[in-house]
């Protein structure tokens, strides 16, 4: 019955904002604003600037370089993108990307929204294709903004933007059915969050987006995603949790026996120890020491670009200015580290995952749109307090709080950050928007008069 209950409440909230939102996107189409109509719009209905506006608008995109599968990927995507019609706006491309992940996650939610129980096998198959959607997507929107000439600082907030929402359903896709522990689950969704967090600042400090580390990028990531959907087809639920040794026996003696042949017994033995983990420990262990390296990366950028300025007082400023506005993502993991073991979590994971993904965006989004501003980023984000005081309330004091109102604050909390985050992403983008005289989800430009720069 809750499930049910927050299926429904998951297809109002998924069918109410949108003509809202296309309402409010599209209502520069309604009239033509005169100069000082369209400047008090931008001076008073928006979380910008003025002067962030203009940075916005002569804003330059900047990436650290493909890798080899970028390359060998690059003739699907500029297949793709070459037929792609040009009445598509490239931001419809983003969210056909997103979309595709979402229709895989409301189908995990509706026939098995628990991320510990089995779920259908071949969800992990529908998984794959929407994993493989959205990386041909997020690829190619890009591509069709150049060819059609709409590529726009918009553009990288709405893509960079949907990417860190899609983020965590996408983890959740992953993750869920393969029987992991709360805590296991929480690494796949922290690391993941806290490695695209960071692109996002290292971006706003550097001006540089480092999108691959290595041999490691962004496609690798949704590649190796898109092959851990499959193993849930292959491998059966329980096997998941036993030692490699007993899910792989021949693969398990084979290695053995060559080792054994021709190197010491203590190098048999590690053998022995590794094949002793279980498919959780190979999963999570690779997830964790690859988001490392990233953000290790990311952080060495930042780092390197402050240490390169003559002035030491700017580099100590820029550092301290950089530390603290890493705040925010501390908060947000600490207190889904509290929440992820909690009654609310466990009764109803639906709420708890859109939650986390809209949460999560608003904080990414506001490092995304602040960057290419230039504007200050608040370190304090109050957005975090009523999370906060439900995680440490539902953690040490859940006997207190009864089933009902479990539910009715857990879909409060739910609504709350929708609303937040919805809001300040329509002002955003109506305001960028309305500055580079472009339509947010189509093609052409509103306005016909002469832009000239606020003063």
């Amino acid at each position: 019955m809750v499930v049910s209950t927050e299926i429904a409440f998951l297809a109002v909230l998924a069918a109410v904002p949108w003509p809202i939102i296309m309402y409010i996107l599209r209502s520069q189409n309604k009239r033509k604003l005169t100069e000082d109509e369209l400047r008090q719009n931008i001076l008073h209905n928006g979380p910008l600037s003025p002067e962030g506006l203009e940075n916005i608008a002569h804003h330059q995109y900047k990436s650290a370089g493909w890798t080899k599968v970028d390359l060998a990927l690059d003739k699907w995507w500029s297949f793709v993108a070459k037929h792609m019609p040009d009445s598509v706006a490239p931001n419809v491309v983003t969210l056909l990307g997103c979309a595709s992940v979402l229709v895989t996650t409301f189908l995990t939610f509706y026939f098995e929204p628990n991320p510990q129980a089995e779920r259908p096998k071949w969800i992990g198959i529908c998984a794959v294709i929407s994993m493989f959607l959205y990386q041909t997507f997020d690829a190619v929107d890009g591509k069709h903004a150049r060819r059609t000439g709409q590529s726009s600082p918009l553009g990288q907030l709405f893509d960079h933007g949907i990417d860190g929402f899609t983020l965590t359903i996408a983890t959740y896709n992953v993750a869920a059915g393969r029987g992991l522990t709360p805590l296991q689950f929480y690494i796949m969704f922290t690391v993941g969050h806290i490695s695209y967090y960071c692109a996002q600042w290292s971006e706003r400090h550097t001006h540089v987006l480092a999108t691959n580390f290595g041999v490691l990028g962004v496609t690798e990531v949704q590649i190796i995603s898109s092959l851990l959907g499959v193993t849930t087809y292959i491998i059966p639920y329980g096997q998941w949790s036993e030692p490699m040794s007993l899910v792989f026996p021949s693969v398990y003696k084979t290695i053995y026996s060559a080792v054994a042949a021709f190197v010491p017994t203590y190098v048999s033995s590690f053998v022995t120890f590794l094949f002793s983990f279980s498919l959780h420990h190979l999963i999570v262990g690779f997830v964790i020491c690859s988001n490392v390296w990233i953000v290790y990366c990311q952080t060495k950028q930042v780092v390197t670009y402050y240490f390169g300025m003559t002035s030491r007082s700017e580099t100590w400023r820029g550092l301290f200015r950089a530390a603290a506005e890493l705040l925010p993502l501390v908060g947000f993991v600490i207190i889904h580290y509290l929440w992820k073991s909690t009654p609310m979590v466990a009764d109803h994971p639906i709420l708890y995952v859109i939650t986390i993904a809209f949460l999560f965006s608003h904080l990414n989004n506001q490092v995304i749109v602040t960057g290419m501003a230039h504007d200050y980023f608040a370190w304090f984000q109050p957005v975090l307090i009523p999370f906060a005081l439900v995680a440490v309330a539902d953690r040490f004091y859940s006997d207190v709080i009864s089933e009902f109102n479990r539910a009715l604050i857990a879909t409060a909390l739910c609504m709350f950050v929708v609303f937040v985050q919805l809001r300040w992403a329509m002002r955003a983008c109506q305001q960028i928007a309305t500055r580079l005289n472009i339509y947010v989800l189509k093609p052409g430009r509103p306005y016909t008069d002469e832009w000239k720069p606020l003063k």
